[in-house]
């Protein structure tokens, strides 16, 4: 058993019944979400199965998580990661919320983005008073602390060049609010991301954070408005929109709504900086001193759009949900590996899993008599952790979207009036943590994670491309027979590859049990030992957030919370991912109450 898949065949017996409950519930959510889409009205009695189905499910999963084993670092490196957390909260999180020289601005209307407030104290002498509290809770000595201020100085570097970014463009633009021409200059700034915009001065709508750019558009064509019933400055505007090229416009439109989904997190359209006037770039590296190609790379992840006829649905959760993970960690970093998902595979292909290596390569011989080999073992073991190493980085986007979903449920909690601005299309909705769109984006997940081997298995231009790779590599004569030769060898490994895929990486519910010395155990493929590690994360840190909630302090701990989950997920994704929960209720749980505890006073 290859270390990298061992922990799918350990599991206790004892937890098989979450497993039928965890696959029972994500039936009953699809069969509720079919039935919405079907405009069927009577789903009462089928939401009371599915929530009291949910509360079972968490009940039994809270039982089990009691009695886990758990796989910790040392205490010193579980304190280091809550350290940075609360450090990063107090130091460099509310600059991403509200920025002393930078103003936050919005156009469109929104109705909640000037409500949203870090957890931080407000004032800088609560703030020094938290770090006191924080140094003492930790012995923390003051070289510590000069160190941990020079490495999130460099983590955080993001965050500055977005910083100094974001007053280059204030200043030539001209972004603040008592500007009169406020409506003209968003335009021209919008031009020149935009070149050919077909829109006219006061169609497109900003929402400025110190950080990023949401443009607000309309996500369809206008119908031109009534004369009867519209101003004279909307008459005026509505003659010239009537005049553009409709096709044009339309076009445009349907281009900017495009998405992608991972290479310009945090945000998911398709805008590119590297497509900008180069003279316009020029400037903005000239007013930061910074490089054209870091002006180039970062701009290109603060320009997003929303639509203006849904702004407050996805503002919280994309502009303070995600920007953090990307400012304040590197997010960034898998989300832009995912986006090489889709080339197909190579002979160079290697994997790395917990610093081993393991190459494709190596899966194909050649014998001192000549004949061209398989090496099966090797084969599997490739496979294997390549897909483990796939698979984590995949998982990155679930989690990214855990988090975001915490930070708009604080919000909700703090702001229960404006709930019908943020529809969601989980039905966990009362809940910091949506299980239900978890598994959704699990499915994905693993679709993404196979999606080169599934290539191989299926496409013929890839596997004669290997073939050729092959052939390069291991000298074959360009003979008829020495090809025909190789071909079997490759069919061979397609056939394993195949097998490997339908038995253990099917996105399907999938287990066994197995015997381990005296006692039973579970045997799980990846989709079921993956989905039962999200619900343990799931079940863990909604059960850490009312416990959290619970301890009376004078300052919040959602940052930190979200913060923390990402910093120690971060520190070995490979092994982290899988002791999030244990994280949560044994280590972050704790140090929370520490910190609590002790006296920040002199």
């Amino acid at each position: 058993m290859t270390s990298y898949t061992w922990h799918y065949d350990n599991i206790p017996s004892s937890w098989e019944p979450v497993l039928e409950r965890l696959k029972k519930f994500e039936t009953l959510a699809q069969q509720i979400s079919k039935a919405k889409k079907e405009q069927k009205t009577d789903l009462s009695e089928t939401l009371k199965t599915f929530y009291t189905h949910h509360d079972a499910l968490m009940t039994d999963t809270r039982a089990r998580l009691r009695h886990a084993p758990t796989h910790y670092d040392d205490e010193a490196t579980l304190d280091a990661a809550f350290v940075e957390a609360v450090w990063l909260s107090i130091e460099h999180y509310p600059a991403l919320v509200h920025h002393p020289e930078i103003e936050n601005l919005d156009t469109a209307g929104s109705k909640i983005f000037t409500l949203f407030t870090p957890d931080a104290p407000a004032t800088p002498g609560k703030r020094e008073s938290l770090k006191t509290q924080l140094q003492r809770a930790f012995d923390l000595d003051s070289e510590t602390v000069d160190k941990l201020n020079r490495q999130l100085s460099i983590r955080t570097s993001p965050l500055q060049h977005r910083h100094q970014i974001m007053e280059s463009l204030e200043t030539r633009f001209n972004l603040v609010s008592d500007n009169p021409q406020l409506d003209a200059d968003i335009l021209q700034l919008f031009r020149s991301l935009y070149p050919g915009a077909p829109f006219v001065a006061g169609e497109v709508k900003l929402v400025k954070t110190s950080s990023a750019l949401y443009f607000c558009l309309p996500t369809e064509p206008q119908e031109k408005a009534q004369a009867s019933n519209i101003s004279a400055d909307e008459r005026s505007k509505a003659h010239k929109t009537s005049q553009r090229p409709t096709a044009y416009y339309e076009k445009f439109l349907r281009k900017i709504w495009e998405v992608e989904p991972f290479a310009h997190f945090p945000v998911f359209g398709t805008f590119n900086a590297e497509n900008l006037d180069l003279t316009f770039r020029q400037k903005i590296a000239a007013d930061t001193e910074l490089s054209l190609e870091l002006v180039t790379s970062t701009l290109t992840r603060m320009v997003g759009v929303l639509p203006l006829a849904e702004l407050d649905k996805y503002l919280i959760h994309d502009t303070w949900g995600h920007q953090w993970q990307e400012s304040l960690l590197d997010f960034e970093e898998p989300y832009t590996a995912l986006t090489l998902f889709k080339r197909p595979l190579s002979l160079t292909e290697t994997a790395s899993v917990f610093g081993e290596q393991t190459s494709f390569a190596d899966t194909f011989i050649k014998t001192k008599a000549g004949t061209i080999a398989l090496d099966s073992e090797k084969l599997q073991q490739f496979i294997d952790a390549e897909l483990y190493e796939r698979a984590i980085i995949a998982f990155t986007p679930i989690l990214a979207e855990m988090l975001a979903d915490v930070v708009e449920y604080k919000f909700l909690e703090l702001y229960p009036e404006r709930e019908h601005l943020l529809p969601s299309s989980s039905l966990l909705k009362a809940f910091p943590s949506k299980l239900d769109l978890t598994l959704v984006d699990l499915r994905t997940c693993f679709v993404h994670a196979s999606e080169v081997f599934q290539n191989w298995v299926t496409s013929e231009s890839t596997q004669q491309q290997l073939h050729k790779e092959i052939c390069e590599k291991l000298d074959i004569p360009d003979k008829a027979t020495k090809h025909k030769e190789l071909s079997h060898v490759l069919s061979a490994a397609v056939e394993l590859c195949k097998a490997q895929l339908l038995s253990f990486y099917q996105p399907e519910w999938t287990w066994e049990t197995v015997k381990i010395g005296e006692d039973g155990a579970l045997k799980l493929n990846a989709f079921s030992f993956a989905a039962l590690n999200f619900l343990r994360i799931h079940t863990a840190l909604i059960q850490t957030y009312e416990d959290l909630s619970q301890i009376d302090v004078p300052y919040g701990f959602k940052d930190i919370l979200v913060l923390a989950m990402g910093t120690f997920f971060e520190r070995q994704p490979q092994e982290n991912i899988w002791r999030l929960d244990s994280f949560l209720m044994e280590a972050f749980l704790p140090r929370w109450e520490k910190l609590a505890a002790t006296d920040s006073s002199i």
